[in-house]
């Protein structure tokens, strides 16, 4: 499974409605015999994009299932008003003690989910490949020439300290985010709307190999 994929896994804010509209549009229409047949129009899904922007800040985000989660808050400068964000989820542990160790997340993979909490730490804590998400949102401030200094005396104690330095570290850092069509959404109220899966270095968007299959926004203005 590769990391789109784990973070597709833990994004319990889409969960709800997505599965209540798939039951609505089950249920058929209830109307279907007081109005003449009426053929639909086929509408293409939006084309996936790219686009060179800025993260606004980075903040601790609540979903309704209770997960915790932290929102990447980004801003297209390609595309006027467009505003959007995107969520890692850490594994329960690390939001209640960014002290612990991988050995103490269980390796048991809980009902309804692909991935254990210590694999899920993996993937959005750290790695030996250095790819997991806060490792990559640390990599982005240290290449735009943030260091520690830039905290000015800001204290990682626990998670919300922890996020509020990525925030201080973060805002205004130039980047590209990706954005697709969220997969599970078919069918739902979603499915024609572009959700961020990833964000990259701004250098990429000087590369004509990166992005291939999406619509580099820059170049389309």
């Amino acid at each position: 499974m590769n990391e789109e994929q784990q973070v597709q896994d833990y994004t319990p804010e889409f969960e709800a409605p997505v599965e209540e509209a798939a039951a609505e549009a089950a249920a058929g229409d209830p109307f279907g015999e007081s109005f003449p047949e009426t053929p639909e129009l086929f509408i293409p899904p939006p084309d996936p994009q790219a686009h060179r922007g800025v993260i606004e800040g980075v903040e601790i985000f609540e979903a309704q299932t209770g997960s915790v989660g932290i929102k990447v808050n980004l801003r297209s400068i390609d595309v006027a008003d467009v505003e959007e964000s995107l969520t890692y989820w850490p594994p329960v542990l690390y939001t209640e003690n960014i002290y612990a160790t991988p050995d103490d997340y269980s390796t048991d993979v809980p009902e309804g989910k692909r991935q254990s909490p210590r694999q899920r730490y993996g993937a959005v804590i750290a790695n030996s490949n250095k790819k997991a998400d806060l490792q990559k949102l640390k990599a982005l401030a240290a290449d735009a020439g943030k260091t520690s200094a830039d905290l000015n005396g800001h204290q990682v104690t626990d998670f919300a300290s922890l996020v509020e330095a990525l925030n201080i570290l973060l805002t205004d850092v130039p980047v590209v985010f990706v954005m697709d069509v969220e997969k599970k959404a078919a069918g739902s109220q979603f499915a024609d709307r572009l959700k961020v899966k990833r964000i990259e270095n701004i250098k990429q968007a000087d590369n004509p190999k990166a992005f291939k299959g999406l619509k580099r926004m820059w170049e389309s203005q």
